[in-house]
């Protein structure tokens, strides 16, 4: 700032810039008086509205590193959520895969804890416990099932016994149907319980033997109901692995049916494959694709004034599946054709 000696004071205006940090500009506006009292001089000062102001500077000063610095960890904060999701996603894939893969019938199958990372742990073992809480419950049941039809076995045996010594009227064959049906019904949920139970026994079977035997078996019922029967194999020995008993079942449950429900005529084939299959067919009236599907399921019945409980065919399916095979309706021109397929057995070559 220049001096103006006191002479020149009146009536004097000057703008003094004055430099201020961060680019402002400060001015300061001078005057000068010579009233009574003497010389005197009134200054007043402000910042030029055309210059930068004070947050400006700082903005220019203190923003370039604050903003180089949010930028940076921003993109550590993706570079770690991207490592992250792909750690949870390659854990995650694994877990889908076996829960797709539980199989409904075995309830001891449970989701892997190892190798998972640690924030899924919780629900995996969350997962897990309610799959125990579901098997108990599973296995209440069963047992409670298995008491209820061995309970009903002696009262039955009883009925029918008693059932024998009435004298021949109407009402005494309808008695011994109704427990015939009855008897067969608990039979077949023994079965199915034991079955589910102790899983099917790993004996080396004949699969040609045992259907001659189950079709022997049911001769007599089955040629007294007005049927002719035939039996046909491609090989003299057909092997298989499973439990005889339980197979042995599912064939003569395919047989009884057509006997129930092929309308008392015709003849009922049963044939074996060396592809590991056993199949029965009768020349009745057949049933429709769907239908030919709903039988395997419990308690289904297309003719409820026809013997049988429902049971049979779904004891059959339930058979084949813990054998790693399959029971399957083919639906034909005329009839209906029930296939037993089995799985090779260990050692033995598929063939066809």
């Amino acid at each position: 700032m220049r001096a103006i000696p006191p002479a020149s004071w009146d009536d004097v205006l000057i703008n003094v810039p004055v430099a201020q940090p961060a680019g402002a500009v400060d001015y300061a506006i001078v005057s000068g008086f010579n009233p009574p009292t003497g010389p005197m001089l009134i200054a007043v000062g402000g910042v030029d509205a055309a210059s930068p102001s004070f947050l400006a500077g700082l903005t220019r000063w203190w923003m370039p590193p604050f903003f180089l610095t949010a930028v940076g960890l921003s993109l550590v904060g993706l570079v770690v959520a991207g490592v992250m999701t792909a750690i949870a996603l390659r854990t995650l894939r694994p877990l889908a895969r076996t829960v797709q893969d539980l199989d409904p019938d075995d309830l001891s199958s449970r989701l892997p804890t190892a190798g998972i990372v640690r924030e899924l742990e919780p629900v995996v073992t969350a997962f897990n416990a309610a799959l125990d809480r579901v098997e108990i419950i599973a296995e209440r049941r069963r047992r409670f099932m298995a008491d209820v039809a061995h309970e009903f076995r002696t009262p039955l045996a009883v009925l029918s016994i008693h059932a024998e010594t009435l004298n021949p009227t109407p009402a005494k064959g309808d008695i011994q149907r109704g427990l015939f049906r009855l008897s067969q019904m608990i039979g077949q949920m023994l079965d199915s319980e034991r079955l589910g139970a102790s899983g099917p026994a790993r004996d080396l079977i004949d699969l040609v033997q045992l259907s001659k035997s189950a079709l022997s078996d049911l001769a007599p019922i089955a040629i007294d109901a007005g049927y002719e029967l035939a039996f046909a194999s491609d090989a003299d020995l057909v092997q298989v692995t499973g439990d005889e008993r339980a197979i042995r079942r599912a064939v003569t449950n395919l047989i009884s049916n057509a006997v129930a429900h092929a309308g008392g005529s015709g003849t009922i084939s049963v044939s074996v494959s060396r592809a590991g299959w056993v199949q029965v067919s009768d020349e009745g009236p057949g049933l429709s694709a769907e239908s030919g599907e709903r039988v395997f399921e419990p308690f289904y019945r297309e003719r409820w004034d026809l013997d049988g409980c429902g049971l049979g065919l779904h004891l059959v399916r339930e058979i084949m599946k813990s054998h790693g095979g399959q029971a399957e309706f083919i639906k034909g021109q005329w009839g209906a054709t029930f296939r037993l397929t089995f799985p090779p057995a260990p050692g033995t070559p598929s063939k066809c």
